[in-house]
């Protein structure tokens, strides 16, 4: 944000800070066409991750320390998903691209099935 700068609004279109809250793509998408449009510069800021908000003072509570044998599964890049599953987890996340075909065959070849689950947690065990 801007300081000391007005916020758009619908009675003020001369302001130059957006405030969307929690709605990324909508976000997201209104700048990339103010930036089309031309004439204008754009920033986008938001959390990384929102669970550290909402879980900051339960995280103990629903991730107990003693509790070593966590599996994440992300079905984008696992960054950020060691935090939650500590040093002795495992992720099962997409970091990498170029993966083609039917998106069930996809799915079952990246891990992202029961079966591949349960084989990873195993390990843990």
């Amino acid at each position: 944000m801007i300081d000391e700068v007005a916020d758009f609004s619908p009675d003020n279109y001369t302001g130059k800070n957006n405030r969307y809250g929690v709605r990324e793509h909508a976000m997201t998408s209104i700048l990339n066409g103010i930036l089309l449009h031309g004439d204008a510069k754009s920033l986008v800021s938001i959390f990384f991750v929102f669970s550290d908000c909402s879980l900051m003072n339960t995280n103990s509570l629903v991730l107990p320390k003693g509790v070593k044998n966590r599996v994440a599964i992300e079905m984008r890049a696992s960054f950020g998903w060691h935090h939650y599953v500590g040093s002795e987890g495992k992720i099962i996340g997409i970091d990498h691209f170029s993966e083609n075909g039917k998106g069930e065959e996809v799915i079952e070849h990246l891990g992202f099935i029961v079966k591949n689950v349960v084989k990873e947690y195993l390990t843990l065990v």
